[in-house]
This record gives C-alpha cells, structure tokens and sequence, in this order.
C-alpha cells in the first residue's frame, strides 16, 4: 500500500527519532521500518498497538526496536518506498467473510500537529473513507414460478467462457434453463434428463418460456414425495442470477468481475466470490455492454451459445465464433431488448442511431456475422484479407445531441431481427495493414490526379 494509506490506517501522527533511525507513532500505535524489500523499492513495516492494560503506547515497550530494524534520519526516504505490513508472530483466528475495501467518499480539511516531529504540521489534509464491501454472493427465497418466468423473459444475459475466451449476448431465461440442465448433470440420478430442452429457434426467451411454462412439475431429483420439483429448481437458480446485481463490481479495461456461473448452481457453503477474468484491450469494443445486462456469468467450456444457420449447400469455418479473441456474439433479440430500455429500437438499430444503454451508442456500420459472401463469391468471414468487416463496436459518453447527428443509414447491408452480431477488435498488426493498405490506395489516387502525396504507405 502507499505511505498515505498505511499511516492513516495505522493511526499514526509523528515522526519518532530514535538511535538515528525515524518510527511513526501514534497514541496506541507504532509503525517501525524494519528492511528494505522488492529490489529497494519496497519498506517492510511492522505494526504494534498497545494492550488494553495501557492508557498509550510506550517507546520503551517496542519490540521491534530490539532487533535490527531500518534506520534513517530522512523522513522523505521513507515516503517514497512501497509499504508491507509484516505478520505478527502471535495470531488469533477470526472466522469472517471474504471482503474488498472500497473508497466510499471523500473528506477534505486542515490538521493541525504541534508535537515534535509531526507527520503533517498545518499542511492541507485529504482523507479518504473506506468502507468495506462483500463480494460474496449470499443467496435468497424464491417467489411465484409463473411471475418469475414472465419477469425474466425481457431479460438479457452476457456469458463469458474463461477458456475458449469467446462471449456470448443471450437471453436471461436460455441461460437460466441451460443451467438447470446443467444442475441435473452435476447431481441427477436419473438416466436421462428429465428437464425439457428449449426448441432451436431465433427467439431463444421464447422457447425457453414453452419449455418451462408447463413443466414446473417434473421431478428433477429423488422421489415424487421428497423430490426436487423444476419449479423449485428454477426459482432458486433464477433468485441466485438476479442476486448477482447485488456482489457486481465494475469492469474495467483489463479485467472483468463476474460470478461464477457452476457456483449459483450447486450453491457452495463457501459462497461465490467474483472470479476476475483478464482480457486483452480489444474488447473496449463491447466492454460497456457489461454494466447494462442483467447478469454477468463466467463459465468454462460453454460451447457455441448461439450458432448461425448454415445456408443450403455451405460448409465453412465462418459459422464458428473463433476462440481466443475475446469477441462477444450477440443476438440480435438481446440488442433490442437493450435498445428499448434505453427509449430506442430495432427500426433505429438499422439506421445506426441506436443506443444501449445511457452514454452507450451502438455505430451500425458492418455486416451480421456469416455473410459470408460478397459480390456473389465466398470471402471468408474472418479472413484477414476482407475488406469488410462485420467487427461491430459501441462508444461511450455520448449524449442526446450526438445520437441526433447520426442521420440516414449507415449500416452497411440488412439487418435482421432474427440475426447475430460480432462485437470486437482487430488485433494492432492486422488494424495497421489496413491502413497502409487504405494509405497506398490514396496515395495511388493523389498520383493520378497529380497532387502532391499526403501518406506514406
């Protein structure tokens, strides 16, 4: 931690000389350096408090100061190491929740210090408050089957598969019926799954809706008198993917925090902490959508979550999500269901003023994942060499006058309701060809017409 934080943590107020070394001390606190660490750019601290016998801490009662420690007479040294609180060599155990500290706000003011060697002597003070956050999920009581249903139909889920490093944009309720099969595969003791399986269609809300509406009283496990109902199962997997609202943390260029999807299944006694996710920077191109789902999972070895229809006679490798590269497939159902949150629609999607979500603009300017032919030839989806690109992004803070000047269609080809989208980036080295090879092309125009060459390719 920084300097700033560890002495206001610790309590303490002044600068101690002692035998040409400097200790921090407070009322009822200590902070002795002990050894410089991680190549010199770390301070190893040890922290010691008084007893409740005494009224304040004693230098005389220091043991830190009984061994070798670091010594010092420049107080500036100090602040710019890296600090580490040392273990204490008596602990108790102390059975509490996983936490993370966040900053809960922010106070600013003048302390005022006239003892010797004060940290800070009338010098302006600000202070950060940190309040500490669980991380755990904790998990609820269900409510009405039928209500439960009808409220998550609306719903959109963003599913990301830590292994093959692919996401996928789904409806609420497919996730939800996807994992109460997968619950049966974890503990069912039947031959076959008795949970009824959605219909492949475009509207994947819809058919996990037909699949479930009707069945609530199936035996997913036991004996009809002490079995586990699909009804009972549903509530308590729905409760568990909405209470993921409440442990969400923010996603941020680099990492994404999620739950983890096995966990609200088989409900761990441990709980379910958010499991980080690395990924590379090229998912800025949808990593917005992240605070605008319903739900955020991370799973494992998901499979193609959504699956494009071949045409009659087809059989290439554009109809697979490439795995690796961190693009997120998203329905078209599940852009819409986000669209008309945010007071804009599918009619708007096709004429790029769409918008996602508050500050979230989606620029409709390529085509649907497999299209895969063009100018009535086969150009492969994810070849390097196609011009057009059906890598979709959105942007950020953009406000109501930016959505009005984004006038007339700018999608480049049809888009359907029924369809998928692929959200991404190009990686740096393919992203700079392109533009040598645009910058050759302009070049080879300003040649022709005699002008002066602006580029070099």
């Amino acid at each position: 931690m920084s300097f700033d934080m560890m002495i206001h943590l610790a309590a303490v107020e002044n600068y101690f000389f002692l035998d040409d070394g400097i200790i921090l001390l407070g009322y009822f606190t200590a902070l002795v350096p002990i050894e410089q660490q991680h190549g010199g750019r770390g301070m190893q601290w040890h922290l010691e408090f008084a007893d409740g016998s005494d009224d304040c801490l004693h230098v005389s009662n220091l043991t830190s100061i009984k061994g070798e420690w670091f010594k010092t007479g420049e107080k500036s040294l100090l602040q710019q190491f890296k600090c580490f609180l040392g273990w204490s060599e008596l602990a108790n155990i102390a059975l509490e929740r996983r936490q993370v500290a966040r900053v809960e706000g922010f106070e600013a003011g003048v302390q005022a210090g006239f003892t010797l060697g004060p940290i800070l002597n009338l010098a302006p003070k600000a202070t950060r408050s940190w309040v500490f956050h669980s991380t755990v999920q904790h998990f609820g009581a269900p409510s009405s089957y039928m209500q439960a249903i009808n409220l998550s139909r609306g719903k959109v889920a963003l599913v990301l598969d830590s292994k093959t490093k692919q996401a996928w944009l789904v409806p609420f309720l497919s996730l939800a019926l996807h994992l109460c099969q997968r619950y049966w595969q974890e503990i069912g003791d039947m031959k076959s799954s008795p949970i009824p399986f959605a219909n492949l269609q475009s509207d994947g809300a819809e058919a996990a809706f037909s699949a479930l509406h009707s069945n609530g009283d199936l035996i997913v496990s036991g004996i009809k008198e002490d079995g586990e109902t699909l009804r009972s199962l549903f509530l308590r997997i729905n409760s568990n993917l909405l209470q993921t609202q409440r442990t969400r943390a923010p996603s941020k260029q680099g990492r994404i925090l999620a739950s983890e999807l096995l966990d609200i299944v088989i409900e761990p006694s441990r709980g379910s902490p958010l499991k980080r996710v690395d990924v590379p920077e090229r998912t800025r191109a949808w990593l917005p959508l992240v605070e605008k789902v319903d739900c955020v999972g991370v799973c494992a070895d998901l499979g193609l979550a959504i699956q494009p229809v071949k045409p009659q006679g087809r059989n290439c490798g554009c109809f697979a999500l490439p795995e690796d590269k961190f693009y997120l497939a998203a329905h078209m159902w599940c852009l819409d269901q986000l669209a008309q949150k945010s007071g804009s629609g599918f009619d708007q999607i096709a004429q790029g003023k769409c918008r996602l979500g508050e500050g979230l603009i989606w620029n409709t300017e390529c085509l649907q994942w497999a299209n895969c032919t063009v100018n009535n030839r086969h150009v492969p989806v994810w070849s390097e060499s196609r011009e057009t690109s059906i890598l979709q992004q959105v942007s950020g803070n953009r406000n109501d006058s930016d959505l009005r000047c984004l006038q007339g269609t700018i999608c480049n080809g049809s888009m359907k309701k029924e369809g998928v989208v692929v959200f991404g980036d190009e990686e740096q080295p393919k992203r700079l060809e392109k533009i040598k090879a645009l910058a050759a092309k302009l070049n080879t125009w300003l040649d022709i017409s005699g002008s002066e060459r602006l580029f070099d390719a």
